[in-house]
C-alpha cells in the first residue's frame, strides 16, 4: 500500500507505481472510490477524503488524486467557515492540495489515465495554488481556491 508520506510525494507515487501497480489491490481501491463518490454526493467531505485517500493507497489513480484534493478543500474551507481563527492554516492546506494535484498528474504519467483536459486542468490545479503559496495573491480562475471558500477567485 502506499502510504500516506508518500502520497503527496510525486516521485514515491511514481516508484510504488512502477513497482506495485500490476499487483496493486485495484476491486478494494475501485470500492474506496465507489465510496468516496457516495459520499461526496451526500457532502461528506472529510469522509469523502478518506475513502478516497483510502483509495489512493490500495492503487494510486489519478482519478483518486484528484477526488482527495477537491474533497479535502471542500471539507477545509467548511471548517474555516465555522472557526474564524483557522485562517492561520492556509498555507498548509494549500501546499497538501498542491501536492496532492502533483501526484494526481504523477500517477498519470505512469498509468495514462486522464484526458488532455483533465491533465491541463490538473496541471492548472497545481500551478495557481503554487502560485498563490508564492504571493498570497489569489490569482483568478483558481477552481481550487473557490473550493476552498477563498473570497474574490
Amino acid at each position: 500500500m502506499l502510504s500516506q508520506k508518500d502520497a503527496t510525494d510525486p516521485e514515491a507515487v511514481v516508484a510504488w507505481l512502477k513497482a506495485n501497480a500490476a499487483k496493486a489491490d485495484k476491486a478494494a481501491a475501485k470500492m474506496a472510490y465507489e465510496h468516496g463518490q457516495a459520499l461526496k454526493k451526500r457532502k461528506d467531505w472529510g469522509a469523502a477524503t478518506k475513502a478516497f485517500g483510502d483509495s489512493t493507497a490500495f492503487y494510486p489513480t489519478p482519478a483518486a488524486f484528484t477526488e482527495v484534493a477537491e474533497a479535502q478543500l471542500r471539507m477545509l474551507g467548511e471548517i474555516r467557515q465555522r472557526h474564524r481563527n483557522y485562517d492561520q492554516h492556509w498555507r498548509r492546506d494549500i501546499g497538501e492540495a498542491e501536492a496532492t494535484y502533483r501526484s494526481a498528474l504523477a500517477a498519470d504519467s505512469v498509468l495514462r489515465q486522464m484526458t488532455a483536459q483533465e491533465r491541463q486542468q490538473a496541471q492548472q490545479n497545481a500551478e495557481c495554488l503554487a502560485d498563490y503559496l508564492k504571493s498570497a495573491q489569489p490569482p483568478r480562475n483558481c477552481a481550487p481556491l473557490k473550493l476552498y471558500g477563498l473570497p474574490g477567485t
